[in-house]
Formats: structure tokens, sequence, C-alpha cells
């Protein structure tokens, strides 16, 4: 039990303060009293700041575990998809070339097979994305190329391959996603100036 005594003459203190403690009283005078409710105050403040920070911690934790799944859902959607291809048949090709001279690129051309179809049509109802380019063959040998992917008119890039001309390769693209009824485009350089390459593509739609 705790006791407050102010009233108490200076020579009853000390027997009043004993007989109290003896009793199992806690006996304060007034400015112990009032300093012990500062100190209590002070960290009840401390108490309420770091209640307030860790409820903040909490939040922000369950915001990142909703994030990851979110990232995490993405991931498995990009891993379960259809691959489609372009051009769709065996006999058909893309031709890109570089520019001209050497080491620059060619203009932005539309991406359009040897049989008149563009990569665009494809595109023209669903949002996806460009997995992979297949570099099937070349004018030059021994030949760096490389290649950007982009769309629309402000020549959006969503993917970059750079290639030797030695053998045939299938080019890891994972283009970032292209929207619906965009147009696709191309451009190429070479170490050879004017290089030819045949490739083709794979592809798959999300939203």
């Amino acid at each position: 039990m705790l006791a407050v005594l102010p009233f108490l003459a200076t020579s009853n203190t000390a027997n009043a303060k004993s007989t109290l403690e003896n009793q199992g009283y806690v006996v304060l005078t007034s400015g112990e009293y009032a300093n012990m409710l500062a100190v209590l105050n002070a960290n009840g403040i401390k108490l309420d700041n770091i209640k307030t920070s860790a409820d903040l911690a909490v939040a922000n934790a369950i915001i990142a575990a909703n994030t990851s799944n979110e990232t995490l859902n993405t991931l498995l959607l990009h891993n379960e998809n259809v691959v489609y291809l372009f051009p769709d048949d065996a006999s058909s090709n893309v031709t890109f070339t570089a520019g001209n001279p050497a080491n620059t690129f060619g203009a932005w051309a539309e991406i359009v097979s040897n049989n008149g179809t563009t990569l665009s049509s494809k595109f023209a109802a669903n949002s996806g994305y460009l997995t992979e380019m297949v570099f099937r063959d070349y004018s030059a040998p021994d030949k760096i190329c490389v290649f950007e992917i982009a769309y629309g008119g402000a020549k959006t890039v969503v993917g970059r391959v750079k290639i030797k001309s030695d053998f045939t390769y299938v080019l890891t693209l994972k283009s970032a996603r292209i929207p619906a009824g965009e147009t696709l485009y191309y451009r190429m350089s070479s170490t050879q100036a004017g290089e030819i390459a045949r490739v083709d593509f794979r592809y798959y739609f999300r939203p």
C-alpha cells in the first residue's frame, strides 16, 4: 500500500513513517510522489509509442505478405501457359535486317512474316508476352547481332537480345507486357553492315 504524508508535522513524520512501513506501507513524500507520477507518465508515453510502432510493423508485414503472394501468383501464371508460335507454320519465317553502316541500328520496322502476317495481329485482342526468339539463319557468319523489340508509336522496348551468328539459337526473351492492339516493331544492329537474320517467336497471352 502507498501513503502520502504532507500533513504530518516534522516531529511526528519519522515515527509515522516508521509505523506505516512496519505495517507494509510504502511511504513517500509529496515530492517523491510527484516524481514517481512524472516517471510513470513518461513511461506511459513510451509504451504508447512502442505500441504504435508495433501496430505499424504488423500492418507493414501484412502488406508485404500480400505483395509476396501477388508476386508468387504472377510468377505461377507466367510458368503455366499455352505457348504460341509466330509464324505458326513450318515454311514461314521473319527476316530482320541490320543497319548500315556496321554497329548502327536500322530504322524501326513492323515485324512481318514472309507470308505477310504481322506479329501485331496475334496481339490484336489480347495482351501478352514474348518468351523466346529463335535465331535460325544469317547472311554472314561470326558476326555480333543486337535486336530490340518494341511496340507503339513511342517504340516502348519490351525486350533485347544479343547473339553471334554461328549457330541456330533459342534466345530467352521474357519480354515486358505487350498491351492488346499495339503494333510490334524491331530494329537490328550488327558488326556486319546490312546483316540479314531469319527468326521466329514464341509467345503467350495474359491480361
